[in-house]
């Protein structure tokens, strides 16, 4: 999802010019940096993911500790050299979002402040693709708070999905802390207000109305499916479905948040 959304909020930025080597430089760059961040998790989790019996390929002996190290080094280095090539500011940038993600793995994920790392690292991706591309606008600088407040949403959100088994090692992340319900209201109000910030922004940007409204129904559609979802079928899968719903939801707000602001 972020490699795809990093692909559409680059044909956003060039507004329609075509520049594919731009493009996929970019895309194989987040790719990388998911990638080291995602196998270093997976390493740091390793005995808490036995404990609970999760289907992950280093507990079910499908993969070796050492191969994962050599995968996690190796796509780490190609985040470093890949984010290259567009500038200084961008790569640190985009040395920023892969810091955002490793200090979450070795040291925030079961602490209190184990949402700060997604309420910094989402307005980060944006920022990076248009200062990458050459096209910053001091104008999105606001999209920091509304991104924020998704960033810690879709920190919530993901953080329920595995709820019980974190409690289960426990885990004393943020939504172990809040607990299910707290947790619950604050993902979805968290994710609420943001919406109603893109609202209010509107009385100081000169946004393309019809764009941006399409992407807040869309948004708010989304947001109110997965609550329903979840207080009709309270259970797990309802959970994980709800982290889907509003992954695509923050894709799609994001894109159509950027693409309606001035030109």
């Amino acid at each position: 999802m972020n490699v795809i959304t990093t692909a559409a909020l680059a044909l956003v930025a060039l507004r329609g010019r075509q520049d594919p080597p731009a493009i996929l430089h970019l895309m194989l760059a987040m790719l990388a940096i998911q990638a080291s961040i995602g196998a270093v998790n997976d390493l740091v989790d390793r005995d808490p993911d036995r404990a609970s019996g999760r289907a992950k390929p280093l507990v079910q002996g499908v993969l070796s500790v050492s191969t994962a190290r050599v995968i996690a080094i190796a796509c780490l280095a190609a985040a470093i050299v890949l984010s290259a090539g567009f500038g200084a500011v961008a790569w640190l940038l985009a040395i920023a979002g892969l810091g955002c993600g490793l200090v979450y793995d070795f040291w925030l994920k079961r602490t209190p402040a184990s949402g700060l790392p997604y309420a910094v690292a989402l307005p980060l991706l944006p920022i990076w693709v248009w200062v990458a591309l050459g096209q910053f606008q001091p104008v999105l600088l606001a999209l920091v708070p509304l991104a924020g407040c998704i960033g810690l949403a879709l920190h919530l959100a993901n953080g329920l999905t595995d709820f019980d088994s974190d409690v289960l090692v426990g885990s004393g992340g943020l939504v172990q802390r809040l607990g299910k319900r707290s947790a619950l209201f604050l993902c979805w109000g968290s994710f609420g207000l943001a919406l109603v910030l893109v609202v209010a922004s509107a009385m100081a940007i000169p946004y393309q109305e019809s764009l941006l409204a399409a992407g807040l129904c869309a948004a708010t559609l989304a947001l109110a499916s997965a609550i329903v979802l979840y207080l009709c079928r309270p259970v797990q899968r309802s959970l994980q479905i709800g982290w889907a719903i509003l992954v695509s939801a923050t894709a799609i707000l994001a894109l159509t948040w950027i693409a309606s602001l001035p030109r």
